[in-house]
C-alpha cells in the first residue's frame, strides 16, 4: 500500500511494483502552511503528501500552521486539539491527531461524492475519512462525481459560499466532531447543468483515483479569526462573538452555536427539523438519464438506452442491455419507461397480452407529473380493459363489453383520432365514443409507462381507474407503428429504461392459486414460490377464507342496530325492530306501530330453554346474546354433534368472570377467552362468529380477540338443539366445551347470523325462529319473566301505555298513536300528525291517490308535481300517474336507477303500441346528482307540450322533448307513491322495485295532496321518524 495518497503501479522496465506520486500542488498561501509529524514546517498538506509519498514513510500532519510558533511538534494532547472525529495519541517524539474510524466497508463505495474541496471521493464514508486524516473541514458538495468545469473549495476555512456547518462542543474527550447540516439550494455552487456526455476521466475514477483533484484548488486570502483557531486563553477568541477559548482551540460558549462563516456564535434556538436536499441537484445521471431522489438525501439513476452503471457512465457491451426479451413478463414492480408519445392528433395502439390479475395499468402517458391536464390509459380494472383519455374537456372511458380471461392471450387495439375513440378487444363488438368539448389535440410531455407508474401522486391512479400494477405477459405491443416488445433490450428509439422485466416463463401464477379476487405476485421471478394479496374480507395463503365483515363492528354500537352478511360477502346494517337507519347511518329510526311484548327469560341455575337445531352453519355463524348475570360462572349457551360428551360443539361460557368462547371441528379446540372481566347485574353484548377454523370473540365495546381450531377440519356438523342457560340431565356436554355450571341470570337477545330468536312465551313453551314460525316449539324448565331495569314492571320509563323495548341497559319507547316523545308524555293532535309527518315505504307498500288539481283547463297544457322523499336505496318507483279511461298508455313515472332519479314519459302519438315489442315508445330523462344519500330531496316534474322536465332541489332543470303532445286529462288521473300494482313492459328493471324510504308531501299543480288519506290502501299508513 503506497503512503503520501500514491498510485501503486507496475514498473515497465523492472516489471516489479512501485509506488507514483502525482501530486499537484499549485502555489500555496501563507495560511494553507502546515506543521508534519516530522517537526518540519511544509507550504502546504499537499506539499507534506508529497513528500510522505516519495520518502514512503509515515509522515502525517501534526497540526495547521508554522511548527515554529508552537516551538516545535507538540509533546503532549494537552496542547494538540483534534478535529473531525480524529483522536489525539502521544508518541514517542510528541502527539498527534489519529484516526480512530474503522475502515470504509465495501458497501460504501457505491455512491460517489464531490467534496468541497473539488476532489472525487469513493463515498461520503471516504471523504470523512480524508477529513479526518487531513484535519481538514471537507463536506458533500454534490453527489456523483465532481464534474469538469467545477471551482473546488478551500483547502482552509471555508468561504461564505461553503455549505453550512456546525461545530459541536467537545464533551472531555480529546477530539472535536464536526456535523454537517443539510445544504439548502441556495448554497450550491451553479455548475454547466446542461452537459451530460461522460467526464473523459471517469474511467480513472471508477478505477480507485477518488482521491485525486479533478480541478485545481483555488487558495484564498485572509478571512480573520475563525471557530476553530488556536488560542491560549479566552482573550485570544475576543474577535469571536459568544466565543470562548477550551482546549487551546476557540469554540462556542454553551447554549451557542456557531454562524454559517464560523466568526461568530449566536444563542441557540430550538432545533427545528430541516427537510432532506435533493440529491439529483447536482444532476449525478449521465447520457439522458434520470435521477430519483431516495430517502436520506441519496439517489439512483434510471438510465437510457444502452447505457449502465451507478451513473450511466458506461454503454454496454455492444450496445446492449443484455440478452433479449422476446415475451415481456412483469410482476407488478415491472416496468418500461418510453419517451413521450407523439399522439398529438392520433393514437394507435395494438397489443396482445395475458394477465394474472382483473387490475392493473398496461400503458399509461400524460402531461404534468402530478396527473394534472391530459393523459391517457389502458388499464384492467375489474377484470375490464378501459381505454381512457383526457384532451382537457373532461375524461372519455371506454369499457369492453365482457371481462377477459385471466392466463388466456388476448388481442386488443385501441385508437383515438382528435376527440373519437375506439377499442376493440378478440372478436367482441367494438366500443366507440368521443370526447365532450371541442379541444382535439393530445399534449404529452412526460415518459410513458408500460406495467406500472412510478408515482407517489393519487390524481395519476384516479386517472387510471386503478392504483394495480400489471402482472402478466405482453407478447406484442405497437404503438403508432413502432414495435416496442420485438427482442425488448436492444437499442430502441422509444424505449428509455426497463426495470425489472424478465422473459415469460413458467409461472406459479398462471395457475390461478389465489382466490376471490386476489393479486398474485411471484416471489423474486421464482417458477414455484408467489404471494396473494387478498381483498378486503379474506385471508390465507391464498386468500380462500372469508373473514367475518361484522367483526369490525361497521354498523356501530347502537344498540338497536345489527349487523348481517350481504349477498356479496360485504355486511349489511339492518334494524332489530324494523326501523330505517338514520341519516347519520350507525343509529336506527325505528317506527314500530304494533310490537309483540318483550320478554327475557330469567334462569336460576336450573333452568334452560331449549330451541330447534341450528342449521347452516357448517362454513360459518354468529351468534349475538344479551346478557346479565348474577353469578360470575355458568353456561350461557350449547349446541354439538352428540349427545355423549364427543363431537363438534359450540359452547359459550362464564368462568371466572370473564367470557369465554369454544368451538370444535373434529381435529381439536378453539378456546378464546376476553380478557375484559364482567360486571354482576348489568347487561352485556357479546359477539362471536366462526369462519372455517378461524373464530372471534367481543365483549361490549372492547377489542376483539381471535383464535383458531386445530386443523385440518374447517366443517361444523350440528345435531342438538341450542341450549340456553343450562342442560337436561341427558344432555353430556363435550369434555373440553367448558361446560361446568349453569347460568343464573337474565337473556335480553339471541341472534343467529342477523336473525333474532324469540323468546316471547318461553314460560309456556312457545318460542321459536322469528324468520319461521313452523318449526317445531321448544322445551323450557324453570324459566321465569325477568323484571329488573330497564323495562321490568313498575320501572317502565314509557307512558300512555306506550310499549317498552330494552336494548341492554337502554330502552326504547313505542308510542300509541296520538302520542309522541322519547318516554311518550307528549300528546299530539293526529289529523296533523297524518298531514305532516312523513309516510314510511318498505318496499312492498304503496298507495293510491286522486291526482287532485292535475286536471286543467283545455287552454292549459301542462302538469306539474312536486315531491319531497329521502331514502338510502338506489333503486325503486318512487310515483307513477297514468290516464284513467280511453288512453291509459299515457304516463308520467319517477323513480331511482343507480341512485339517480328518471322521469319517464310516453314518447308517441300511437293510439295502438305493442308494448312488449320493446319499440322506442317512451322517453327517460335522468338527473345528473345521485338521490340515495339519506336526506331530504324535493324533485320537480314538468309536463307542457312536447317538452319534459326534472329538476332535482335547487340544481340546473334537466330537459327532454317527445314526439307527442301531452293532452289534457278530462278526469282526474290516479297516481301512486311507492310502487304500482302494474308496470307495461320494457321500462328500466330497477322501476319495478318498490320504494324504500320516506314521502314528506307531494303538490299536484299547487295543490296538497293529503298523503294521511290513500284509496283503499290495502295496508295501514306508517309515519317516519
Amino acid at each position: 500500500m503506497c503512503k503520501g495518497g500514491g498510485d501503486c503501479a507496475v514498473d515497465a522496465d523492472t516489471g516489479r511494483p512501485t509506488c507514483r506520486c502525482n501530486h499537484n500542488c499549485t502555489e500555496a498561501q501563507e495560511s494553507d502552511v502546515v506543521c508534519g509529524t516530522d517537526g518540519q514546517t511544509y507550504p502546504s498538506q499537499c506539499e507534506l503528501d508529497s513528500t510522505a509519498c516519495r520518502e514512503q514513510s509515515d509522515l502525517r500532519l501534526a497540526y495547521k500552521g508554522d511548527c515554529a510558533e508552537t516551538g516545535g511538534v507538540v509533546s503532549s494532547c494537552a496542547e494538540l486539539s483534534c478535529y473531525f472525529g480524529a483522536v489525539c495519541t502521544e508518541r514517542t517524539g510528541g502527539a498527534l491527531c489519529e484516526c480512530a474510524a474503522a475502515p470504509c466497508s465495501d458497501s460504501d463505495t457505491n455512491m460517489l461524492v464531490c467534496g468541497s474541496d473539488g476532489k472525487t471521493y469513493e463515498s461520503e464514508c471516504h471523504l470523512k475519512l480524508q477529513a479526518c486524516r487531513t484535519q481538514e473541514d471537507i463536506v458533500v458538495q454534490a453527489f456523483g462525481p465532481c464534474k469538469l468545469g467545477e471551482v473546488a473549495g478551500t483547502a482552509g476555512p471555508p468561504r461564505p459560499s461553503s455549505p453550512i456547518q456546525f461545530t459541536q462542543q467537545d464533551d472531555g474527550a480529546a477530539s472535536k466532531s464536526t456535523r454537517h447540516l443539510l445544504n439548502p439550494d441556495k448554497y450550491y455552487n451553479k455548475y454547466d447543468w446542461n452537459r451530460k456526455e461522460t467526464p473523459s476521466d471517469f474511467d480513472s475514477i471508477l478505477s480507485g483515483q477518488k482521491f485525486k483533484a479533478t480541478t485545481a484548488t483555488v487558495g484564498s486570502g485572509s478571512v480573520g479569526a475563525l471557530l476553530g483557531d488556536l488560542c491560549a486563553d479566552d482573550a485570544d477568541c475576543a474577535a469571536l462573538p459568544g466565543a470562548e477559548c477550551s482546549r487551546a482551540a476557540c469554540v462556542c460558549r454553551a447554549g451557542h452555536v456557531p454562524t454559517m462563516h464560523r466568526k461568530a456564535c449566536v444563542e441557540q434556538a430550538p432545533q427545528e427539523t430541516t427537510e432532506e436536499y435533493s440529491a439529483c441537484l447536482s444532476e449525478p445521471c449521465y447520457n439522458l438519464g434520470t435521477c430519483i431522489d431516495l430517502p436520506g438525501s441519496t439517489y439512483t439513476c434510471l438510465c437510457a438506452g444502452p447505457y449502465t452503471g451507478l451513473n450511466c457512465e458506461s454503454l454496454a457491451k455492444d450496445g446492449l442491455l443484455g440478452t433479449y426479451i422476446e415475451t415481456p413478463s412483469f410482476d407488478g414492480t415491472s416496468y418500461i419507461r418510453l419517451k413521450p408519445l407523439k399522439a398529438y392528433h392520433k393514437l394507435n395502439i395494438d397489443i396482445e397480452f395475458k394477465a394474472f390479475s382483473e387490475n392493473g395499468v398496461i400503458l399509461y402517458n400524460q402531461q404534468k407529473p402530478d396527473g394534472t391536464g391530459d393523459f391517457v390509459s389502458l388499464a384492467l380494472v375489474n377484470g375490464y380493459l378501459e381505454f381512457r383519455y383526457n384532451l382537457g374537456n373532461g375524461v372519455l372511458i371506454l369499457t369492453s363489453l365482457e371481462k377477459i380471461t385471466l392466463n388466456e392471450y388476448h388481442k386488443v387495439s385501441a385508437k383515438r383520432y382528435h376527440r373519437d375513440g375506439i377499442l376493440s378487444v378478440d372478436d367482441m363488438e367494438d366500443v366507440v365514443g368521443q370526447s365532450s368539448g371541442h379541444l382535439k389535440a393530445l399534449d404529452l410531455n412526460e415518459d410513458a409507462y408500460i406495467g406500472s407508474v412510478p408515482t407517489n401522486f393519487s390524481r395519476v391512479f384516479d386517472n387510471i381507474g386503478t392504483r394495480n400494477s400489471f402482472i402478466g405477459c405482453v407478447k406484442s405491443l405497437r404503438i403508432i407503428r413502432h414495435q416496442v416488445t420485438k427482442k425488448l433490450g436492444r437499442p430502441d428509439s422509444l424505449v428509455v429504461a426497463i426495470e425489472n422485466v424478465q422473459e415469460c416463463q413458467s409461472s406459479p401464477c398462471m395457475s390461478m392459486p389465489c382466490k376471490n379476487g386476489a393479486t398474485c405476485k411471484s416471489v423474486d421471478g421464482s417458477a414455484t414460490e408467489y404471494t396473494c394479496s387478498c381483498p378486503i374480507g379474506f385471508q390465507g395463503a391464498n386468500c380462500d377464507e372469508r373473514l367475518d365483515p361484522c367483526e369490525s363492528n361497521p354498523c356501530g354500537y347502537d344498540e338497536g342496530l345489527l349487523c348481517d352478511i350481504g349477498a356479496d360477502g360485504g355486511h349489511v346494517c339492518r334494524c332489530l325492530f324494523g326501523g330505517e337507519i338514520g341519516s347519520n347511518g350507525n343509529t336506527c329510526n325505528n317506527d314500530v306501530t304494533v310490537v309483540q311484548e318483550t320478554w327475557s327469560p330469567q334462569f336460576n341455575g336450573t333452568s334452560y330453554v331449549e330451541l330447534p337445531p341450528l342449521e347452516g352453519l357448517g362454513k360459518a355463524f354468529r351468534i349475538e346474546i344479551w346478557f346479565l348475570t348474577n353469578r360470575f360462572s355458568g353456561m350461557l349457551l350449547y349446541t354439538g354433534q352428540s349427545n355423549k360428551a364427543k363431537g363438534d360443539f359450540v359452547a359459550i361460557n362464564l368462568v371466572n368472570g370473564h367470557l369465554q368462547f369454544r368451538f370444535n371441528l373434529g381435529s381439536g379446540i378453539a378456546n378464546i377467552t376476553s380478557p375484559v372481566p364482567i360486571t354482576k347485574g348489568r347487561w352485556h353484548r357479546a359477539r362471536v362468529s366462526r369462519f372455517g377454523r378461524h373464530g372471534s370473540l367481543q365483549l361490549d365495546h372492547h377489542p376483539t380477540q381471535r383464535g383458531n381450531s386445530a386443523p385440518p377440519l374447517t366443517h361444523l356438523e350440528l345435531t342438538l338443539p341450542l341450549f340456553i342457560g343450562s342442560l337436561p340431565s341427558y344432555i353430556r356436554p363435550h369434555k373440553m366445551s367448558g361446560v361446568t355450571s349453569s347460568f343464573i341470570g337474565s337473556v335480553q337477545q339471541v341472534f343467529v347470523n342477523g336473525n333474532p330468536l324469540s323468546l316471547y312465551g318461553a314460560e309456556t313453551a312457545k318460542c321459536s325462529i322469528v324468520q319461521d314460525e313452523d318449526r317445531l316449539p321448544c322445551a323450557t324448565t324453570g324459566v321465569t319473566k325477568y323484571t329488573g331495569p330497564p323495562c321490568g314492571e313498575g320501572l317502565t320509563p314509557c307512558k300512555n301505555n306506550g310499549s317498552c323495548i330494552p336494548l341492554l341497559n337502554e330502552y326504547k319507547c313505542i308510542c300509541r298513536d296520538g302520542y309522541q316523545g322519547r318516554n311518550c308524555e307528549v300528546q299530539i293532535n293526529v289529523e296533523m300528525l297524518n298531514e305532516r309527518t312523513p309516510v314510511k315505504f318498505d318496499g312492498n307498500n304503496y298507495f293510491s291517490y286522486r291526482s287532485r288539481g292535475s286536471r286543467r283547463n283545455s287552454g292549459v297544457r301542462g302538469i306539474r308535481y312536486e315531491i319531497k322523499f329521502r331514502t338510502f336505496n338506489d333503486s325503486g318507483l318512487l310515483m307513477w300517474r297514468r290516464k284513467i279511461g280511453i288512453r291509459p298508455r299515457d304516463f308520467v313515472g319517477l323513480g331511482l336507477s343507480e341512485g339517480k332519479l328518471q322521469l319517464i314519459y310516453t314518447d308517441t302519438d300511437v293510439k295502438e303500441m305493442n308494448l312488449a315489442s320493446h319499440e322506442d315508445w317512451f322517453q327517460c330523462v335522468e338527473s345528473k346528482a345521485r338521490v340515495d344519500d339519506g336526506r331530504w330531496h324535493t324533485a320537480t316534474v314538468r309536463r307542457r307540450k312536447r317538452l319534459a322536465m326534472l329538476q332535482v332541489d335547487d340544481t340546473p332543470p334537466v330537459r327532454g322533448y317527445s314526439q307527442s303532445l301531452l293532452v289534457p286529462s278530462k278526469s282526474n288521473p290516479k297516481l301512486w307513491i311507492g310502487g304500482s300494482p302494474s308496470l307495461p313492459l320494457g321500462l328500466p328493471a330497477a322501476l319495478y322495485t318498490g320504494l324504500r324510504g320516506c314521502v314528506a308531501s307531494i303538490k299536484a299543480n299547487g295543490r296538497h295532496i293529503d298523503l294521511s288519506a290513500p284509496i283503499r290502501p290495502t295496508t295501514p299508513v306508517r309515519h317516519c321518524d
